[in-house]
């Protein structure tokens, strides 16, 4: 299996274990990717690469192996975001949740962000941008599920 950072490659990786599992694994869960290293592992032993998960609800995946269950919105705020260091608050929020996606001011006076995680960890961010950075005045936040873009970090722009 080829290797990227001395791990296996992600796509090779997900072929071999997700799409085809050795015989005998019961619960393979992947806990998440980091600069192109996956934290994998059994409900038994946890992650094995990366370090513990801070893990959300899970599901049977199209192999019947547990799986995050993960989502995408596109976040709307509305008010005083504009000029008071929201996309910067914004963007290190984020990356605290380890998110993917991006953060952008609108001609309109709004701030528009596409968020990718784990379900927790957007509804945490989602509750962030309810109230702002500090100096914000969040009057309204519009909350859509969208198909993810397959980000792999997150950026102001």
């Amino acid at each position: 299996m080829g290797k990227q950072n001395g791990y296996p490659d992600v796509q090779q990786w997900l072929e071999t274990y997700v799409l085809h599992p050795p015989s005998g694994l019961d619960a393979l869960v992947v806990f998440g990717e980091r600069d192109g290293r996956l934290a994998t592992g059994t409900t038994e032993t946890g992650p094995t690469e990366t370090g513990p998960p801070e893990t959300g609800p899970t599901e049977a995946g199209p192999t019947g192996h547990a799986v995050a269950m993960m989502r995408a919105v596109e976040v709307k705020v509305s008010g005083e975001v504009q000029g008071v260091s929201f996309r910067g608050h914004a963007a290190q929020e984020a990356v605290r949740l380890e998110l993917v996606g991006w953060v952008r001011n609108e001609l309109d006076g709004t701030v528009l962000a596409h968020l990718e995680g784990p379900d927790d960890a957007v509804a945490t961010m989602l509750d962030w941008c309810r109230e702002g950075s500090p100096w914000a005045d969040v009057r309204r936040v519009e909350v859509h599920d969208v198909q993810p873009i397959g980000a792999s970090d997150f950026r102001v722009g």
